[in-house]
């Protein structure tokens, strides 16, 4: 089920980014607000998607943390805005740049980054925040943690799950055997109608694990409607494929970029092991880069906010405790 944002809307991409005049992206945002106006106090949630995926795919675990923030009596004063986007080659994003961008030119993560800015600094234009953190997943969550080393501070708080760093770089053969890479140019982007497309892809044991309303977003919302009526994915597999490939130095620089971290992180793994996916770094060595980061481990696969986003909830409340027991209110002091 998707969640309705209170409006949506396109920006340009990063000003320092290739096609800056043509490029667009697409945010909304999501309000929250508190019964009493009275209370001034905000604090925005940045939400960024995965490879191959898009902002719906986070609207499940977006929906669960919302209604667990207002069962918690120190957040009833607080207005809480969600603001999720699509990268360029994502989602609607892509759909609007489509015929613009070259589909098999890999887009650098850090390109990502500098759109991540773009869309912070748009949503300060007129809403000014008491705290801002950001939540990602996969590549979304190294995004996330190359705009905050990109422009420090940014953020007040990060959450990264299934963070992709390592403290080396993968050599290119490696890189080119590994199944993601071969899969997302042999995946399927075309079917007959959602419902079909839907029935295929829970033959695989792969979207089985996932949540029906997640589920439900894959297919409502990762797709389009084709002229002829057919139904394509609005993230092309050549770009899912080139996107994949914009990590080959930045996971090594997001790594490094652990130890000067400023600013309180959380990141949660997976007890499923993805190293031959991502080909990650280890958990334990990334937490070591900082006393600033903490560690949360969870039962389930790569995919978690997709497959069983209940669990990541309790996860992000730990970070979100952390960022906002320095906010000057009696209910968001430590207890």
């Amino acid at each position: 089920m998707r969640l309705t944002p209170k409006k949506t809307y396109d920006i340009p991409v990063h000003p320092s980014t290739e096609g800056y005049k043509e490029l667009r992206l697409i945010v909304e945002k999501h309000e929250f607000p508190v019964v009493d106006q009275s209370f001034r106090r905000k604090i925005a949630f940045i939400w960024t998607h995965g490879s191959g995926f898009h902002k719906e795919l986070l609207h499940p675990l977006m929906r669960r943390f919302i209604a667990r923030l207002r069962s918690i009596y120190k957040y009833n004063d607080v207005h809480v805005d969600f603001i999720a986007w699509d990268k360029r080659n994502h989602g609607d994003s892509s759909r609007l740049n489509s015929g613009i961008q070259d589909e098999t030119k890999p887009v650098s993560w850090m390109t990502a980054g500098l759109d991540l800015l773009q869309v912070i600094a748009d949503a300060k234009q007129n809403t000014t925040y008491d705290k801002i953190i950001g939540i990602g997943h996969s590549s979304g969550a190294c995004v996330t943690f190359l705009a905050e080393m990109i422009s420090p501070k940014t953020f007040d708080g990060l959450c990264g799950i299934e963070l992709i760093a390592r403290d080396y770089i993968v050599d290119y053969a490696t890189r080119e055997s590994k199944s993601l890479s071969i899969s997302a140019l042999k995946r399927r982007d075309t079917w007959p109608s959602r419902d079909e497309c839907r029935e295929k892809l829970l033959r695989h044991a792969f979207w089985r694990k996932f949540h029906p309303e997640a589920m439900d977003n894959y297919v409502n919302y990762g797709l389009y409607t084709a002229e002829d009526g057919s139904v394509k994915l609005k993230c092309t597999k050549q770009q899912e494929h080139a996107h994949i490939w914009g990590d080959v130095y930045v996971a090594l620089i997001v790594f490094q970029s652990l130890k000067a971290l400023s600013i309180p992180a959380h990141l949660i793994f997976c007890t499923e092991s993805t190293k031959d996916i991502i080909i990650n770094g280890a958990p334990d060595d990334m937490a070591m880069q900082s006393p600033l980061i903490t560690l949360g481990t969870v039962v389930g696969s790569h995919m978690l906010p997709a497959e069983n986003p209940d669990l990541v909830v309790p996860e992000i409340e730990k970070l979100t405790e952390r960022v906002c027991c320095t906010m000057h209110s009696p209910k968001l002091s430590k207890f």
